[in-house]
């Protein structure tokens, strides 16, 4: 196997990876054909293959150091950079895959800091023992990530590491645990007073007419995605065929906007519909994400709402009684959020997607 070299295509800039012996090639192969089928915002870009004698690999460029070069100064910074790692290989599982390799080296560092991972030479489809072995990976990563702290800093994070390699913690409440000791403890955000420029969404019992039912447009979008993992087009705009053993299962289903018929005012403006135990209900507003989960793992599931537009993230305590509406608690404020992360577990955590990763937000039980 070769080095890596950083040259200009097309003026992007990226990393070139070549081999000239057949087992090389055929690993540079492999890694190819598994980013092929991911796009995701904490795993490097796949930009071309090129087989024969000098197979070459080129991806993306992301950074020229990595986690072995420049590990998380802090315990603090290395909590919360591994709970995004973590949260990226939780997103691998979810799409089928297993990454097998997870090494301080395999591990870039962007302009933001934030943690993209390749080498994904030794990528296998997941099942339960290789999940395991992820997380195992992780949990060893960790450790020597702590190893190299001050002694004070480590007192602080080493009761927190177990939660990794702990059988009686999921994946999912593992890296929650990385996230709450990552994040200082503070009161989140408020709406204020006024807002300048937009509504506050409400939740309302939306009610439909029989004899309105053929006006009213309401288009089911059924998000087929694993995680934050999503199948691109080639550059010839064609679709990709996903290896067999990538499943494609259904996550998700969310409502696009669509205008209400009844209860609304003729001014507001146009709503999310949604059902729920055989009622609809009109949710925020245009531009609005809405997802129902089970957020305070008490039983009940109830909408959260993110505005991209302001990164409001917002969520219901409850449905509103047939001919009311409510207004939501504002929870934070997430700066470049586009969307929610999919959690279809009985007790999801309320994670979003931004432009540079992703950002679990924290949920107040009271």
């Amino acid at each position: 196997m070769g080095g890596i070299s950083i040259s200009f295509i097309d003026d992007q800039l990226v990393a070139i990876k070549r081999s000239s012996d057949p087992a090389g090639a055929a690993r540079l192969g492999h890694e190819a054909a598994i980013l092929e089928h991911l796009t995701h915002p904490g795993v490097v870009q796949l930009v071309e293959h090129r087989q024969g004698d000098n197979s070459v690999l080129i991806t993306g460029f992301v950074g020229p150091e990595t986690w072995a070069d420049r590990p998380p100064a802090t315990a603090r910074e290395m909590l919360r950079r591994l709970a995004e790692l973590s949260a990226t290989v939780a997103d691998l599982h979810r799409a089928g895959v297993a990454h097998l390799d997870l090494t301080a080296d395999h591990v870039l560092i962007d302009a933001g800091q934030h943690p993209v991972l390749c080498g994904f030479g030794s990528a296998q489809p997941v099942n339960e023992e290789r999940r395991q072995q992820d997380r195992q990976q992780l949990a060893d990563l960790a450790q020597q990530l702590a190893n190299n702290l001050p002694a004070d800093q480590r007192v602080e994070i080493d009761p927190v590491l177990p939660a990794l390699r702990d059988a009686d913690h999921s994946f999912r409440q593992a890296i929650r645990i990385l996230d709450d000791h990552a994040t200082p403890a503070e009161p989140p955000r408020r709406w204020p007073t006024r807002h300048p420029t937009t509504r506050h969404p409400t939740i309302r019992q939306h009610r439909v007419r029989r004899w309105a039912v053929g006006a009213v447009v309401v288009t089911l979008v059924v998000a087929l995605v694993q995680g934050s993992l999503a199948f691109p087009l080639r550059r010839d705009n064609q679709p990709v065929t996903p290896p067999d053993w990538l499943p494609n299962s259904v996550e998700s289903v969310a409502a696009t906007s669509a205008p209400a018929t009844s209860d609304p005012s003729p001014s507001a403006p146009p709503a999310t519909v949604i059902n729920h135990n055989g009622r609809q209900y009109a949710v925020g507003t245009v531009g609005d994400h809405v997802v129902v989960g089970d957020w305070r793992c008490h039983g009940t599931a109830t909408p959260a709402v993110l505005r991209p537009a302001t990164g409001e993230v917002m969520l219901f305590d409850s449905w509103p009684e047939p001919g009311q509406s409510q207004n939501p608690a504002a929870l934070t404020v997430v700066a470049d959020a586009f969307e929610f992360v999919v959690d279809s577990s009985p007790c999801p955590e309320l994670r979003v997607r931004t432009t540079t990763g992703s950002q679990l937000i924290p949920i107040p039980w009271s």
